[in-house]
């Protein structure tokens, strides 16, 4: 009791049983102390070294003289009206908030707590009271209420279960599209042109299982934003299948069925489970569209997936196939019914608009989640006309679903981060080497398909390719440039006489080995070569030229109104020079640029190369312009060169609107070409 009174009136809280109080200048401790026993049961207490700690104290004079506490040992008689405890607590309480632990004393090994304190500090507090002997006693319901140390994801949140409910409903259309086919969506009599129902389940499930990986991660708003485009596509592919209920026969879908009659087969639970598949993607587009709508920054460019997106909707529009059987019509959304022309015009026109939309939003986890759910579906739309055109007879492949490939990996590629797109580039003038080796080798490939056979026809002398007469100007153009490093911006642009040419003997060679005695021979796989030597050799000029322009630091330049106006008309100029024919004949089709043939493709690249080419000159300096106007001039006196190399292969050919306007166009790139000089 006196030193119970004691502690209670100096207010300097009394240890522990068992352990040893120290004053305030205590000597150094031992290395390593060895814990003090409290008692013996066998042998008396001995006197043990004793152990400095921490002592908190109510002012800084009190801490400088504490009272010593005496060590404790079972053969003393406690204390039972007042423990021992509960006058520490008592007389702590008015000074656990104002004293703190003085850092220059010496702290012996004590345990410490689950919580991190040390008991001695902590011994005097309420949160961790005393037990009979001097142990703690742990604040176990403290430490249960307490929350997490760490950060975890709410499993039971509205907007997780709605995203779980968005993949699950994607999954199950998945599923319900990859059933139906492999029940098969008519009867018996119309089998499907080949076996395409495990191409079609994996293309069902592919933006569920995109969707689920990513949920699997942790990326809740890309995975719900995935499910958006699907959703979107779903009401035209909706449409488009079912043609298959209404009207099987003139339903153009040979990876279902095939008729070998004018009998229409007769739709079965397969096909309803298709349309099921489309509702629930739907459905599931609707549910996630809330989770993937975040604001956020909008400063990223979607220059690349807007392009993507309008390549895809012009794949979109052409033919997924070209076919010779009469039960397989190859056609596009323009000459399909009613139900597949609608379904159809309402998935081309929402790609460039979901491109945009997914590329510009604010959040970057919605932007790569909306993008790579455009590119899947993407895939599974072309991806069936093209396991057609290579399985079935009497169909062949249509430029339609590559473009769309290619839209769907740009597409792909633009939600990588930019430091993934950065890549070590060799130097520019190791760039200049390449650029004019591939040129030279273009040239050499254009010259081989002008001079080898493009058809062999057993026992019959090959006929005159007239077509193939183009590659000629486009070779010795290609070729010169490439040897000229001064002339590297005019070598870019004339790289596209090369597909220009191409494309024309590419196109009757096409047409001829439709003949079943008609093969394609060496100079169609030389014609083939030059292009894809002249699209490497364009891009290695024109990396050589952003480094460049890099090294240099080179600004855009203002053009001047002459300029422009000269620019302005040869543009003008080159679209009637490669829209309109250069030749024209009785019961003679040309090739336009806009005719959706293989011949028009080359037409087009050409087109789109001048008028690029017109645009950069307006904005590059005064060299780099002329040389830019010069290529594009190559490229229209090719155009205009077709008509006296080929005038021979129809009778009673005269000059058509193409020939003047490509000439014209010619010689307004020359004069702008000598302006952009004259302006240096």
């Amino acid at each position: 009791m006196c030193a119970v009174s004691q502690a209670a009136s100096t207010t300097t809280p009394r240890a522990p049983p068992g352990v040893a109080t120290a004053r305030a200048t205590p000597a150094t401790p031992p290395a390593n102390p060895a814990p003090v026993p409290a008692t013996s049961r066998s042998t008396p207490p001995t006197s043990p070294a004793p152990v400095p700690v921490a002592v908190r104290s109510a002012s800084p004079a009190l801490s400088t003289s504490p009272a010593p506490a005496p060590a404790t040992s079972r053969n003393a008689t406690p204390t039972r009206s007042t423990p021992a405890s509960t006058a520490v607590r008592t007389a702590s309480t008015p000074a656990r908030t104002a004293s703190r632990p003085n850092p220059a004393q010496p702290v012996g090994r004590v345990p410490t707590s689950p919580m991190g304190p040390k008991v001695g500090e902590s011994s005097t507090k309420v949160d961790y009271p005393l037990r009979a002997g001097g142990h703690p006693r742990w604040p176990v319901r403290a430490l249960l209420a307490s929350p997490p140390m760490t950060r975890t994801a709410d499993l039971t949140s509205p907007a997780h279960t709605r995203l779980r409910l968005a993949v699950g409903l994607a999954a199950a259309g998945g599923l319900c599209g990859a059933v139906g086919p492999a029940i098969s969506v008519v009867d018996g009599s119309a089998p499907p042109a080949y076996t395409a129902w495990p191409l079609l389940a994996v293309l069902a499930l592919l933006p569920a299982a995109v969707s689920g990986y990513f949920l699997r991660r942790g990326r809740e708003i890309t995975a719900a934003a995935v499910l958006v485009p699907a959703g979107v596509f779903a009401v035209g592919r909706f449409l488009i299948d079912l043609q298959v209920v209404r009207d099987p026969l003139v339903a153009a879908r040979p990876e279902l069925f095939r008729p070998d009659s004018l009998v229409p087969p007769t739709p079965t639970a397969g096909a309803w489970l298709l349309l099921a598949g489309h509702a629930l993607a739907l459905a599931a587009g609707v549910v996630a569209a809330g989770r993937a709508d975040q604001d956020g920054d909008r400063s990223q460019r979607f220059g690349l997936p807007t392009t993507a997106g309008v390549v895809a909707a012009v794949g979109l529009f052409s033919a997924p196939y070209s076919s010779t059987d009469a039960f397989i019509p190859a056609a596009g959304p323009l000459d399909a019914p009613p139900l597949p022309l609608l379904g159809g015009l309402l998935v081309l026109l929402a790609v460039p608009v979901l491109a945009v939309l997914a590329a510009s939003t604010g959040d970057p986890e919605a932007r790569r989640g909306g993008l790579l759910g455009i590119a899947a579906v993407l895939v599974a739309l072309a991806v069936p006309g093209l396991a057609t055109a290579i399985a079935v007879d009497k169909v062949d492949v249509a430029p339609g679903p590559f473009l769309v490939l290619a839209a769907a990996a740009a597409l792909a590629w633009s939600t990588t981060d930019k430091k993934e797109h950065d890549l070590e580039l060799p130097g520019r003038r190791r760039l200049h080497l390449i650029a004019a080796s591939l040129g030279v080798a273009t040239g050499v490939a254009a010259a081989l398909g002008a001079l080898v056979d493009h058809l062999h026809v057993p026992g019959v002398a090959a006929p005159t390719d007239y077509a193939a007469r183009l590659l000629w100007p486009a070779a010795i153009a290609v070729t010169l440039l490439a040897l000229l490093p001064k002339a590297r911006p005019a070598f870019i642009v004339a790289t596209a006489t090369v597909p220009l040419a191409a494309g024309p003997a590419l196109d009757a060679a096409l047409n001829a080995t439709r003949v079943p005695s008609v093969e394609p021979a060496a100079g169609v796989w030389f014609t083939a070569l030059a292009v894809l030597l002249a699209a490497a050799a364009a891009v290695a000029a024109a990396l050589a030229g952003a480094v460049e322009r890099d090294e240099e630091g080179v600004e855009r330049a203002t053009p001047p109104l002459p300029l422009l106006a000269a620019g302005l008309v040869a543009g003008l100029l080159a679209l009637g020079a490669f829209a309109l024919p250069v030749l024209k004949a009785p019961d003679f089709v040309p090739i336009t640029a806009f005719g959706l043939r293989v011949g028009s493709w080359g037409l087009l690249i050409a087109l789109v190369t001048v008028l690029g080419a017109v645009w950069l000159a307006l904005v590059s300096r005064p060299g780099r312009g002329a040389a830019l106007l010069l290529g594009a001039a190559c490229v229209t006196a090719t155009r205009a060169l077709e008509y006296p190399l080929s005038e021979s292969r129809v009778a009673g050919t005269a000059p058509g609107p193409g020939l003047w306007l490509a000439l014209a166009t010619t010689a307004a790139l020359l004069i702008a070409a000598v302006a952009r000089t004259s302006r240096s």
